[in-house]
């Protein structure tokens, strides 16, 4: 499978998610993303958070509840390809990306 039917396989696990009423179905589908997201290299862990929560109008209240479901979701495996912890010990944490601090 080449990388944009990946991707298209992954945001509709994500979409499924958010469309359901039923609690069990979205957790469910929201695991079955993570396990695919934590299977991918670090590089298109962060290109797939990119795009599926880039152009998300704010003002936009369904919009807003599908990035926050991404960000519960998909924040924490995004955030460790940068060594940076979810929550308060994340807060200070220097994000380890090559070249980003070159003096």
């Amino acid at each position: 499978m080449d990388f944009d039917q990946s991707f298209a396989a992954f945001k509709q696990l994500v979409d499924d998610a958010f469309v359901t009423n039923s609690e069990g179905t979205r957790a469910t589908k929201l695991d079955e993303a993570r396990a695919v997201m934590n299977g991918m290299k670090p590089e298109e862990r962060v290109v797939f958070w990119t795009k599926i929560t880039c152009g998300l109008a704010v003002n936009d209240p369904e919009n807003l509840r599908y990035a926050k479901m991404c960000h519960a979701a998909f924040a924490d495996i995004v955030l460790a390809v940068f060594g940076v912890p979810m929550g308060e010990k994340g807060v200070r944490v220097v994000p380890k990306i090559p070249g980003l601090f070159k003096t």
